[in-house]
């Protein structure tokens, strides 16, 4: 132990020794940048940290470049097909599933439709913490969705969207 270190004995020793392994597996999640052999350009890997997919997993079409942050990702009634740098924030839902209001009880359950509500989130689009998009829908490229709306149509490209339901700024 070098001069002057402290070691802190029993459990608070070793809830310090956990905040800085936590510091460093952090410090060493944001800075995973690889070199791309094939354009020799700098990409960003896929930072999956911990989605959550409800439904088939092959219904999720994620370019490697997108960040996920947690999202949760409802591929039961289509696909979500999420483009080349596109960030999700945290608590992100992207939702393909649909119940029929105009069934009731047990059979409005159970009426979940196989296909045809799928979500796209085109290329560099941002939708921010806890936002909840409800397909179908297309995300257009370098659109943003504003923290905690709720979007249930198309957003167009380059345009900034918020509240409930989400709509144009």
């Amino acid at each position: 132990m070098a001069c002057g270190a402290r070691r802190e004995p029993g459990l608070p020793g070793r809830f310090t020794s956990l905040a800085g392994m936590l510091k460093r597996a952090g410090a060493y999640l944001r800075g995973r940048l690889v070199k791309s052999p094939a354009w020799g350009e700098l990409v960003q890997e896929t930072l999956r940290l911990h989605p959550s997919v409800r439904g088939p997993r092959d219904r999720v079409l994620a370019d490697p470049t997108a960040v996920l942050n947690g999202a949760m990702l409802n591929t039961v009634s289509g696909t979500i097909t999420i483009g080349r740098h596109a960030f999700l924030g945290d608590d992100v839902a992207l939702l393909t599933g649909t119940h029929d209001h105009t069934l009731t009880g047990l059979e409005r359950q159970q009426a979940v439709p196989d296909g045809g509500r799928d979500i796209v989130v085109g290329e560099g689009a941002w939708i921010a913490s806890r936002a909840v998009v409800l397909g179908p829908c297309t995300i257009g490229a370098n659109a943003v969705v504003a923290a905690g709306a709720v979007v249930t149509g198309d957003v167009a490209a380059g345009a900034i969207v918020a509240g409930v339901p989400a709509t144009p700024r």
